[in-house]
């Protein structure tokens, strides 16, 4: 089988990993899956998980998954979820399921009773739920004067990266620099109320939450050119672990009740930028402000 060849033996357990659950939503949903699996089923690997903006991550994964789907193996799509917000869906191809079935389920063999173990414990889950229990088990504790230390830093830089934007991007009236500017005032709300948050774990996740959208701004910061709205042409596309992280940053502060969703018809906007400013950030979110 020509095509097997192509795979490399660290794309085995990805390629496995979508045939076996048939599809896996979000790409925050495949890199948390594989950790996983590698880490909990003690399977050797050549990817090296370190903790990047969203807990464990291997720059890796996305490229080899790109790989497969070269190799037609696995197929990529961009949809649209709530509120506009972009993610991927990765599925198994008739041909992918053909080179698991003849060639990788047997290359496979002395790990399969553990990856499918694991897949039953965690591929039904949400990418959302998948990403709290990860932070939780495996992300540092936070005493909460360390807590509150690390808060104010993060409101600092996100502050500073506020003042990039709005001098790179916001005079062109980008709608992603409105929608970058207003998720780091987000940020900083909901760090600004982290210690209404009793409970330790929970205290946690969300300053993870929040440190993920400040620093993943960050990183996508020095690559903009400052003559180009990086918004593209109409979508909001940077790249699709932001949008997770974004939407599961609104997704915890609403579950915690420090925060609405900026999507929500509720949201009260006037705490974060002026009226013009939020119709326009609606408008490419594809929600309603609230008067």
């Amino acid at each position: 089988m020509e095509i097997a060849n192509r795979v490399s033996p660290r794309e085995y357990i990805l390629l496995y990993v979508i045939y076996r659950l048939g599809r896996v939503v979000t790409a925050t949903k495949l890199q948390k899956l594989l950790f996983l699996i590698f880490h909990e089923g003690k399977i050797p690997t050549d990817y090296r998980f370190r903790l990047h903006f969203y807990g464990p991550y291997e720059k890796q994964v996305n490229s080899d998954a790109l790989h497969l789907e070269h190799l037609n193996l696995i197929h990529i799509e961009d949809r649209l979820g709530a509120h506009d917000y972009e993610y991927r869906v990765y599925s198994i191809t008739p041909a992918g399921a053909e080179v698991v079935e003849g060639h990788i389920i047997k290359r496979l063999k002395r790990h399969l009773p553990k990856i499918d173990r694991l897949l039953q414990k965690y591929g039904d889950k949400t990418y959302t739920e998948l990403k709290e229990y990860v932070y939780s088990k495996y992300v540092e504790d936070i005493t909460p004067g360390e807590v509150i230390k690390r808060s104010r830093r993060l409101i600092a830089q996100s502050q500073q990266l506020q003042d990039i934007w709005y001098s790179e991007h916001y005079q062109q009236l980008c709608p992603i620099a409105l929608i970058v500017l207003s998720y780091l005032e987000y940020s900083q709300r909901a760090l600004e109320k982290i210690m209404l948050v009793e409970d330790p774990v929970e205290r946690k996740v969300l300053f993870h939450a929040c440190a993920d959208v400040i620093e993943m701004v960050e990183y996508i910061t020095p690559v903009l050119r400052h003559d180009t709205c990086p918004m593209g042409r109409d979508r909001f596309k940077i790249l699709p672990e932001f949008v997770d992280s974004v939407a599961y940053l609104e997704y915890y502060c609403s579950k915690l009740g420090i925060l609405r969703p900026m999507g929500d018809e509720e949201f009260d906007w006037s705490e974060f930028i002026d009226e013009g400013d939020a119709e326009r950030v609606m408008k490419a979110i594809g929600g309603k402000t609230h008067s």
